[in-house]
């Protein structure tokens, strides 16, 4: 017998109480923002492909893509895991597929355990590329998450904002879309009165 697959909210609730099970808690967790289905490289790769959408596509940019992505971040993750070795580390880039859901879904998933458990986010190297990550990062800012670089050094807003204006240049001169990057960074609030951090 199947069962129905429940609605994206009643999952990410499921999935952040999941997560407090572990021992996941507000502002105890360190989060590691890695690019998955876009990124730098996808700047270059996707306008070269003349079947966006099909199956032969999608499974180019599982190969060319993706998982080069992920393999990326484990050295990231490692290197967080061994540097906070008191603290939760949740690396993103091994949650499985969700049959139903959608990139939005997973946006909505990511920056709200952002926004709830993640005291430090590090973000991977060409993490502004990604909209998954610049969402991240928008939400790390607003509740005062520590924001570091790949490097573990700190990460200014200015410098995250800078960032992402060049990543909009450089997706625009490539002809990809560039309207979601855009929508994160103008949301960018000031930062905390004093520049507290969790």
């Amino acid at each position: 017998m199947s069962h129905p697959t429940p609605p994206a909210d009643a999952m990410v609730d499921a999935l952040l109480g999941f997560l407090r099970c572990l021992g996941v808690e507000d502002g105890n967790a360190v989060y590691v923002s890695a690019p998955i289905t876009t990124g730098r490289d996808f700047a270059t790769w996707y306008p070269a492909q003349a079947d966006q959408g099909t199956p032969a596509y999608w499974a180019r940019l599982r190969k060319e893509i993706i998982a080069p992505n992920l393999e990326r971040a484990r050295p990231l993750v490692r290197r967080c895991r061994a540097r906070w070795a008191d603290r939760p580390v949740v690396d993103p880039t091994m949650l499985a597929d969700i049959a139903g859901w959608h990139q939005p879904d997973y946006h909505r998933f990511w920056t709200r355990l952002v926004e709830q458990h993640a005291g430090t986010v590090v973000f991977s190297e060409g993490w502004q590329f990604s909209t998954g990550c610049a969402l991240e990062f928008v939400a790390a800012q607003r509740v005062g998450a520590e924001l570091l670089e790949h490097t573990l050094a700190p990460l200014s807003v200015e410098d995250g904002e800078r960032l992402l204006h060049d990543a909009i240049a450089a997706l625009d001169a490539a002809g990809c879309d560039s309207s979601a990057l855009g929508a994160a960074a103008r949301e960018l609030s000031p930062a905390p009165a004093g520049g507290a951090v969790r």
